[in-house]
């Protein structure tokens, strides 16, 4: 073979080799960020067991709260039915508070016009 031809194919064979080593290092950094993205799936999966264990405590404690809310609810509705009787009977008070201020300023002032006519 010519020189040219050697010195063409020492070339060319340095090429592929410098092809291949850059593809080896492509490879490589490929399999190294996998790895990391299998470390951090890995990391998520655990934070999320955690975070499930800690929904499920929550849920349970809504549970066991349940009873007693509904409770507080029944006592909050027989609060407000026994307000709005309440109320009723305030205002029954009131009126018959006002009746009774009538007719005790009434009978005062025909007890005061009889005593300054003289009449009794």
């Amino acid at each position: 073979m010519t020189t040219v031809t050697e010195n063409d194919l020492k070339e060319i064979k340095e090429l592929i080799i410098q092809l291949s080593d850059r593809t080896n290092n492509q490879y490589t950094q490929l399999n190294q960020k996998i790895n990391d993205l299998t470390l951090d799936v890995a990391v998520m999966k655990e934070s999320l067991l955690g975070v499930n264990k800690r929904f499920d405590d929550v849920n349970k404690r809504l549970d066991d709260w349940k009873p007693q809310i509904t409770k507080a609810i029944d006592k909050t509705d027989n609060v407000s039915e026994k307000m709005s009787v309440l109320s009723e009977k305030v205002g029954e008070l009131k009126n018959w508070r006002q009746v009774a201020i009538i007719v005790i300023t009434g009978l005062i002032t025909t007890l005061f016009w009889l005593l300054r006519d003289g009449r009794f």
